[in-house]
C-alpha cells in the first residue's frame, strides 16, 4: 500500500450556491483501501472532485474514499480521521482521502462545538469516576463558558441527568471548574438553586425545566466530557483543486 501527499486549494468564489472562504491544507490518501469506520453517506458521482465537494459540504465529513468504476465512481463519505490504526480492508481501485489532521477535528462519536468538542457516555459513574474517566479521554468534564455552550449542551443531555465539571467541594458556595480551576463565569441554576444538596454540579430536569443543578458527588449519572482542538476550519463549502 503505497501513500501520498497533495495539497487542496480553497478558493475565494461561490461554490454550489454557498459561500466559501480561503484556505489551504493538506491530506493524505491511501491505495487501494476501503475505510471500515463511521461511514456518513455513500453516492455514486461523476469524478473524485463531485466527492470532494460532497465531504467538504459536509461539517461531519473527515475522511473520504473513491472508487473509479467505468463511467461512475463510488464515494463514501466517513466522520472519523483515518489513521495508520483505523479500521480498513483491501479495495483494488479505491483510494482513501483524509482532508483534516487528527488534532484540528474531532474523534469519532465526539460532537463539535465552536472550538471543544463534546462525548456523552453511556455509563452512569460518580463524578470523581466520570472525572477520571475523561481524564483517560485527554479531556475534562465540560465546562460551560456561554448560553450557546449551555443550549448544546443540552441538547446532548437530552433532558437526562448529567454531570458537568462544576464542584464547589473545595469552598462551599464557591463553583468552579475542576478541569480549569476556574470560577464560573456563566450561570443556568434552576429556580431555588444551587440549594447546597451537594457538591457537584449536574444537568437535571426538574419537571419544569431543564439546568443547573447541585447534587451529591456520590450519586451516578452518565457524564459529558470536553476536549479542545487548536484550529476551528469548517467551511460550509469548498472548491477543491488536486495540484501535484
Amino acid at each position: 500500500m503505497s501513500v501520498y501527499t497533495f495539497l487542496i486549494l480553497i478558493l475565494p468564489v461561490p461554490c454550489m450556491g454557498e459561500a466559501v472562504r480561503q484556505t489551504l491544507f493538506t491530506g493524505s490518501a491511501d491505495v487501494d483501501v476501503m475505510f471500515d469506520q463511521c461511514l456518513i453517506n455513500s453516492m455514486t458521482v461523476r469524478t473524485k472532485l463531485d466527492c470532494v465537494r460532497w465531504c467538504s459540504r459536509d461539517p461531519n465529513c473527515e475522511t473520504f474514499t473513491f472508487t473509479k468504476g467505468s463511467r461512475t465512481g463510488t464515494c463514501r463519505l466517513h466522520s472519523h480521521v483515518m489513521t495508520s490504526q483505523s479500521p480498513r480492508s483491501s479495495a483494488p481501485g479505491s483510494v482513501a482521502y483524509t482532508v483534516k489532521t487528527e488534532e484540528e477535528r474531532c474523534p469519532c462519536g465526539w460532537k463539535k462545538f465552536s472550538a471543544s468538542c463534546y462525548w456523552l457516555s453511556t455509563e452512569n459513574k460518580t463524578w470523581d469516576e466520570a472525572k477520571a474517566s475523561c481524564e483517560a479521554l485527554e479531556a475534562t468534564l465540560a465546562e460551560v463558558e456561554s448560553e450557546p455552550e449551555n443550549e448544546f449542551l443540552k441538547t446532548l443531555g437530552a433532558n437526562e441527568d448529567v454531570w458537568l465539571g462544576g464542584t464547589d467541594r473545595e469552598t462551599e458556595g464557591q463553583w468552579k471548574w475542576a478541569g480549569s480551576n476556574t470560577l464560573f463565569s456563566y450561570r443556568d441554576w434552576l429556580k431555588g438553586e444551587p440549594s447546597n444538596n451537594g457538591g457537584c454540579l449536574q444537568l437535571w430536569d426538574n419537571g419544569y425545566s431543564y439546568g443547573w443543578d447541585d447534587v451529591s458527588c456520590d450519586d451516578h449519572r452518565r457524564f459529558l466530557c470536553e476536549k479542545r482542538y487548536s484550529n476551528d476550519n469548517l467551511y460550509s463549502c469548498r472548491c477543491a483543486v488536486r495540484t501535484g
